[in-house]
C-alpha cells in the first residue's frame, strides 16, 4: 500500500511526539538542583500529618519540585499533568485515526458537519497551540526545558503540517477544490456521463 507523503508525515510526528512524551519534559536548573537536593534529604523523613496545617501546603510544594529533581516527563502524575500530556494524548488519537485509514479499511464519519480530515487538523492545531504556549510562556523560575519538550514541540508542529497536507489533498493525490470533498480515505465518485453529441444535430 502506498502511503500518501500527508499520511507519512502524520504517522511520523506521532510516533515521535509520543515517544519522546516519556523523556525529559521539564527539568532543575543545575545551580538549583545542588541546593534543592540537600532540602529533599531533609525532608524526606518527614512526615505530612506531623506538621502544623499552614505548612502542608508548603511541603507538598516542596515534596512536587523533589519528584523532578532528576526532570520530569510529560506523563509526571504531580507536576504539569494532565497540561504537559494533552500534545501527546492529541497525537496519539490523530496517528491512530490516521493509520487505521491507511492500512485499514476504516472510514471515520462526519461529526458535526466536519469531515475527518478538518477534525484531525483541528486537533493537530490545538496540540501545536498547547506547545507553542508553553514556549511562549517559558518555565518556572529555576526550571528549563528537558529534550522531552523540544522534540515534542517539533513533533506537534509537524502533525500540524500532515494534517494540513491531508486536508488540502484528495485521497488518491489530487488536491482538493471548493465544494463537497468525499470522505476522509473514500475514493472519489465516477465522472458525470458525456453531454449530447453536437454533431448529432
Amino acid at each position: 500500500m502506498n502511503l500518501r507523503p500527508g499520511q507519512i508525515v502524520i504517522l511520523a510526528a506521532g510516533l515521535v511526539l509520543v515517544i519522546f512524551s516519556f523523556l525529559t519534559f521539564i527539568e532543575v536548573d543545575s545551580g538549583e538542583a545542588d541546593g534543592l537536593d540537600s532540602q529533599c534529604d531533609q525532608i524526606a523523613d518527614v512526615d505530612r500529618s506531623d506538621l502544623p496545617e499552614e505548612y502542608q501546603d508548603d511541603y507538598d510544594q516542596a515534596i512536587a519540585a523533589c519528584d523532578v529533581l532528576d526532570g520530569a516527563s510529560a506523563w509526571n502524575m504531580d507536576f504539569g499533568f494532565p497540561l504537559f500530556t494533552w500534545p501527546a494524548l492529541i497525537a496519539l488519537a490523530v496517528a491512530g485515526i490516521a493509520a487505521a485509514d491507511a492500512f485499514t479499511n476504516f472510514d471515520p464519519p462526519e461529526v458535526a458537519g466536519f469531515a475527518a480530515p478538518q477534525l484531525l487538523a483541528g486537533l493537530a492545531f490545538s496540540g501545536a497551540l498547547i506547545m507553542v504556549g508553553f514556549l511562549i510562556m517559558g518555565p518556572d523560575e529555576g526550571m528549563s526545558w528537558g529534550i522531552g519538550f523540544w522534540f515534542m514541540l517539533l513533533g506537534a508542529l509537524a502533525l500540524l503540517a500532515g494534517t494540513l497536507m491531508e486536508l488540502l489533498q484528495g485521497p488518491a493525490g489530487t488536491v482538493r477544490t471548493a465544494g463537497p470533498q468525499p470522505g476522509f480515505g473514500t475514493p472519489p465518485g465516477p465522472p458525470p456521463p458525456p453531454g449530447p453529441d453536437p454533431t448529432a444535430f
